[in-house]
């Protein structure tokens, strides 16, 4: 594709879906509870196009078809039940979480109050670092994207995705991001199946694909590669850990109706999702399959390169840009929401107006760092790995919380602290030349476990039908 033909269809879907955001969140936004919760007010459906959106971001285009490349089927299942079941898991806790505070706005604030301010500055830093690193890692693989497909300067991408998405999210906030999140979770599905399946008819059939992977690559197919469930194993813990510190989901938990909505609605996106990790990671596999495989991360531009279609060519750019926009809305209404309810604790004088223009202004800021960040075009996957290794060993503690009245805020900051310490012993380097990811997330996980169900019960019950009373409306 030119680089003048893939301008404009960058620019075309960048700006359609920011006057979409702009034009149905326009009279919409009375006050900071509609910018930064919109509570009770969307049903299943929506509510489950919006997770799919939210989830499929830019990495679906590297990440599964690298661990299918890399370590074959095994890993790339982990890869899309981790995805599931990071999703689905808030069909439980959300529907607890939303007993327990039915106005509330963000995990921070059941922590807070919870456990105390020192496991809440964990769990703020767990959960800001989380989604900062993932917003600078979207953008900097769009960038990348775009720039395989077309050989625009990544820098150009990066600007203008940000800039749409800016425009409609700063505007709009949550009810912005819902609904473009709808379109744009209707075009990512579509895309991800059509162009897995015309890749396979150009290779000749999934039988030639699967013919050519047991001659060259018959470990990729094996399902007792021991690499592939070490991968796939460390990929379910990571996933779930850090997404339970993902404040766009927990936004969405606020955001349904009513209980059995948000059920379904988790249900459904997780799986939808699990195909959907399937379809991206089949790139990775047709790709080695037809030999033209040059990084395992980039088996969808080197199946672009190598047959060389216009119209496939514009298709996934087209999916690159709805699936960065529709992750990037999200993790920006996030942040801002996330600041906002601190803004409003600590400032408690401020009136609704005045929090509003604060919360729009606090879109802003992340935005303004993260593409910073991009446009230099570094690598922050080990960034990413460190900060689900934080969120891995601050999940059991936080959410046994939910459960366990006698859990107390001692215990359960020491358990993350222990935790983080155990996993982070065995990290890998920056090279990843030392270290394991499967034993590292492993021990995150089990050693705040143990110490929670061996001390957790010991201490003074705390009255959780008490957390209700104290976060209200922040527009009261």
């Amino acid at each position: 594709m030119s680089e003048s033909i893939g301008l404009i269809a960058l620019f075309t879907t960048a700006v359609a879906f920011a006057v979409l955001g702009i034009a149905l969140a326009r009279g919409r936004i009375a006050s900071v509870e509609d910018f930064i919760s919109a509570r009770s007010s969307s049903g299943a459906g929506v509510v489950a196009l919006s997770l799919i959106a939210s989830t499929l971001g830019a990495w679906v285009l590297f990440s599964p078809a690298e661990a299918a490349a890399r370590t074959g089927i095994v890993a790339l299942a982990g890869y899309a039940v981790g995805s599931a079941l990071a999703i689905a898991v808030f069909a439980w806790v959300g529907a607890r979480m939303r007993r327990l505070l039915p106005e509330g706005h963000a995990i921070t604030e059941f922590v807070f109050h919870r456990y105390g301010r020192v496991m809440y500055a964990f769990v703020l830093i767990a959960t800001v670092a989380y989604m900062f690193i993932y917003l600078a890692a979207e953008l900097t693989a769009i960038g990348a994207a775009v720039a395989a497909i077309t050989g625009i300067n990544p820098a150009t991408t990066v600007l203008a995705v940000l800039i749409a998405t800016l425009a409609y999210t700063a505007y709009g906030g949550l009810r912005a991001s819902l609904n473009t999140d709808v379109p744009q979770a209707a075009l990512i599905v579509v895309l991800l199946v059509v162009l897995p399946v015309l890749f396979v008819i150009y290779v000749g059939g999934w039988g030639a694909v699967t013919q050519a992977l047991s001659e060259k690559h018959p470990e990729l197919l094996s399902p007792a590669a021991l690499s592939g469930w070490e991968t796939a194993f460390a990929l379910v813990l990571a996933l779930i850990g850090a997404n339970l510190f993902n404040q766009g989901y927990w936004q969405r938990v606020w955001l349904c109706r009513t209980d059995e909505d948000l059920r379904r609605a988790f249900y459904i996106a997780g799986l939808v999702t699990v195909p959907a990790i399937f379809l991206a990671g089949s790139f990775g596999l047709i790709a080695q399959a037809a030999g033209i495989l040059t990084q395992p991360s980039t088996a969808l531009f080197d199946l672009l390169g190598h047959f060389a279609v216009p119209a496939l060519a514009i298709a996934a750019l087209v999916l690159a840009v709805a699936l960065v926009m529709s992750s990037v809305d999200t993790l920006l209404s996030a942040l801002a929401s996330l600041f906002t309810v601190d803004a409003a604790r600590l400032r408690p004088g401020l009136s609704g107006e005045r929090l509003l223009l604060v919360s729009r202004w606090l879109t802003l800021v992340p935005a303004v760092l993260a593409g910073l960040i991009a446009l230099q075009g570094y690598s922050v996957l080990y960034l990413f790995l460190l900060a689900d290794l934080i969120c891995v060993a601050a999940a059991v503690p936080t959410f046994y919380g939910l459960y366990e009245p006698r859990l107390s805020g001692n215990v359960a900051i020491a358990a993350s602290l222990l935790g983080l310490i155990a996993g982070g012993f065995l990290f890998p380097d920056p090279g990843f030349a030392r270290g394991s990811l499967f034993l590292s997330f492993g021990l995150a996980a089990l050693v705040p476990a143990v110490i929670c169900l061996l001390l957790g019960r010991r201490g003074e019950i705390f009255a959780l039908e008490n957390l209700r009373r104290r976060v209200g409306s922040l527009d009261a």
